[in-house]
């Protein structure tokens, strides 16, 4: 007979999985020992110990929910590790772990990989993307001298994860209901504030938090440049491994779908969405990330236009409240930056985006050597844009297949937030926002790329756009 949990134990055991992990390491920096292993090493114990007691006590369905709340815990706060590595661009961490093991058991349990393709437009078009790249990587290896093998197969690895979580996802959410789905998300926010709580620490100067997580969560070049931001100017990268930007973005994906889910009719997700609305948004001010910014306000437009004039009327005095109120209290750094986002320039009459312009040139020459398909595995300047990496990485062939994979994802996800019958249109409303907000940012940074949001986004995608079992069956859109 198949054994039953409470249904508090997902929630008991992660929190005391991530809680021990970080008190751990806590004890162990003062004595200089590194916690990273520590970290890594309780976390994978106790990761696989959960989900071994899961195997054996649960359903399938409630083993896809409480994979699915597992992968996010991990892919947000997770460690970097192997950074050495010359293909570890970034570093690996757990997560990448646990999306290859599901990976395996999604496949074990009679997914057949090619029937699935061809049913899944998203997917289909991913593997495109995918596919492009691996024919530039090998190319590269090809035909340009100065092209690192390790490089090209970090690149490749990279390309190949939203491609896994999509596969995973999208098989694993099949098994639950919108309303499961639902939680889920909420799940997928709440561990969010997390890195929001972070953020702030780091913001505040607080130094444990500053210590432990310039330690655990950091670059694999130039980490005492991030410090020395922090420091000087209070940038916060909560856990996004010393990139404030990327942080910003996720803040940003958070803000456009929770103020999108604020419109729902029921009133406790509608509090619990503005909650969390305003705490990503905090987050998104303590991040500094202009483009960021940028994007969020973009995204609200796109909620206000897709929703009703009385929420357009309601949100727009909320946040003229709002601004008015954080324009007495912020920082005057902070007020300074949100200036140059106005005006496109600095201080001293420079534009915001001067720095940038010497690295796309540099990129922009490379890429003309290399047009069609362009290259990977060589070092250049940063890009700093999701457009300028694309053409430098993928050519005109790779940025064309992107764009095909983006307007798939919207056209999926408009067709579920104009359908009013839907239980998850005013998510598929958010993320709609989420991603034009994203093809925004993307002007200043490579916002689809980023490590961490990339598959947190993905992992959206698949959540949402993932058809119910009442669609696949031809039953009716139902949210039970």
């Amino acid at each position: 007979m198949m054994l039953t949990l409470n249904r508090q134990v997902p929630a008991i055991a992660l929190l005391s999985l991530l809680g021990l992990s970080a008190l751990t390491a806590v004890m162990f920096v003062d004595s200089g020992v590194a916690p990273l292993p520590l970290f890594a090493g309780i976390s994978a114990l106790g990761a696989v110990s959960w989900w071994t007691v899961k195997v054996f006590t649960r359903s399938a369905r409630n083993i896809a929910f409480d994979f699915s709340v597992l992968y996010i815990a991990l892919l947000l706060f997770s460690p970097p590790m192997l950074q050495d590595l010359s293909f570890a661009t970034r570093g690996t961490k757990l997560d990448q772990a646990v999306l290859l093991l599901g990976f395996i058991w999604v496949v074990a349990h009679g997914l057949d990989l090619f029937s699935f393709v061809r049913q899944d437009s998203i997917v289909l078009a991913l593997i495109a993307f995918w596919c492009s790249s691996v024919i530039t990587g090998v190319a590269s290896i090809l035909t340009i001298s100065e092209a690192d093998a390790g490089m090209v197969a970090g690149s490749i690895w990279g390309q190949t994860r939203p491609v896994l979580v999509m596969i995973v996802f999208t098989s694993v959410v099949a098994l639950l209901s919108a309303r499961e789905r639902l939680r889920l998300l909420h799940w997928a926010f709440v561990l969010g504030t997390g890195t929001v709580l972070v953020g702030f620490a780091q913001y505040n100067g607080w130094q444990p938090a500053v210590e432990l997580s310039t330690r655990i969560y950091t670059r694999k070049a130039e980490q005492q440049a991030v410090i020395d931001a922090m420091s000087a100017v209070g940038r916060a990268y909560g856990t996004f491994d010393g990139q404030p930007n990327a942080f910003g973005t996720f803040c940003m994906i958070v803000f456009c779908m929770t103020l999108a889910l604020a419109a729902t009719q029921l009133v406790k997700h509608r509090w619990l969405a503005l909650a969390m609305t305003a705490t990503s948004a905090s987050g998104l001010a303590v991040s500094w990330s202009r483009g960021a910014v940028a994007g969020a306000l973009v995204g609200v437009l796109v909620v206000l236009v897709m929703v009703s004039l009385k929420f357009a009327v309601r949100v727009g005095a909320t946040t003229v409240a709002a601004i008015a109120g954080l324009w007495q209290v912020l920082p005057e750094e902070t007020l300074r930056r949100l200036q140059d986002l106005l005006t496109l320039t600095t201080d001293n009459g420079e534009r915001i985006y001067d720095a940038r312009l010497a690295f796309w040139s540099s990129n922009f020459d490379f890429w003309t050597r290399h047009p069609l398909l362009g290259g990977s595995g060589v070092r250049l300047a940063p890009a700093d844009s999701q457009y300028i990496g694309l053409l430098i990485g993928g050519g005109i062939v790779g940025i064309a297949v992107f764009l095909l994979v983006i307007s798939v994802v919207l056209r999926r996800l408009v067709q579920i937030a104009r359908n009013i019958e839907h239980p998850l249109r005013y998510a598929a409303l958010g993320l709609t926002a989420s991603v034009v907000a994203m093809l925004v940012n993307g002007i200043s940074v490579p916002s689809f790329m980023e490590e961490r949001v990339m598959e947190f986004f993905w992992f959206l995608v698949a959540l949402i756009a993932t058809p119910l079992a009442s669609e696949r069956f031809g039953e009716g859109i139902s949210s039970e």
